[in-house]
């Protein structure tokens, strides 16, 4: 059966978005990936958005600007939370090995934290709390939503033809 694994995680505020471009292909060396492994990156719809100064770049803009592979790799997220939620409750459930669909790696500290933190919403159960740090959470939910969700308990997996994917997904 598949299962989706985040076993790397770029977390934090404090960059230029050509660094934090920079360091996620610094990341991909250590685990001896590059940018052509990845599939695509699903990321929040705003990265998209010029700035209201027409001199500035759309923050995925400047991400091409260090390498132009960005400019095919970046998509813009499925945002629905409710039904990201949903899905998000699939991967975490558990597979016929015991183990969650997904897995995080211990290095992911800030996913960890996040998931152990996470709490519903007072008035919408079906979404998590605002109040709660969800950034982690939120590409964890853009990534589960372009996976395709298949049960192994309804037979559809392990069969005959079934592979590994070649390509790596990030968000």
């Amino acid at each position: 059966f598949y299962r989706s694994k985040t076993f790397l995680e770029v977390y934090g505020t404090d960059k230029d978005p050509r660094d934090w471009a920079k360091e996620i292909i610094e990341k991909l060396k250590f685990f001896n990936l590059t940018l052509d492994d990845i599939g695509w990156i699903n990321a929040d719809t705003q990265i998209f958005n010029r700035p209201i100064d027409r001199n500035s770049k759309s923050i995925a803009s400047l991400f091409a600007d260090v390498d132009d592979r960005y400019s095919s790799l970046l998509k813009p997220a499925d945002k629905d939370r409710i039904a990201g939620w949903a899905v998000v409750h699939n991967w975490l459930s558990l597979a016929p090995d015991g183990q969650p669909y997904h897995l995080l790696t211990e290095n992911c500290v800030n996913g960890i934290r996040e998931y152990s933190g996470a709490y519903h919403d007072d008035n919408i159960v079906e979404d998590i709390s605002s109040e709660c740090s969800d950034h982690f959470l939120d590409q964890d939910r853009y990534k589960m939503r372009k996976i395709k969700w298949i049960d192994a308990k309804l037979g559809g997996v392990n069969r005959p033809g079934n592979k590994e994917p070649d390509k790596f997904t990030a968000v």
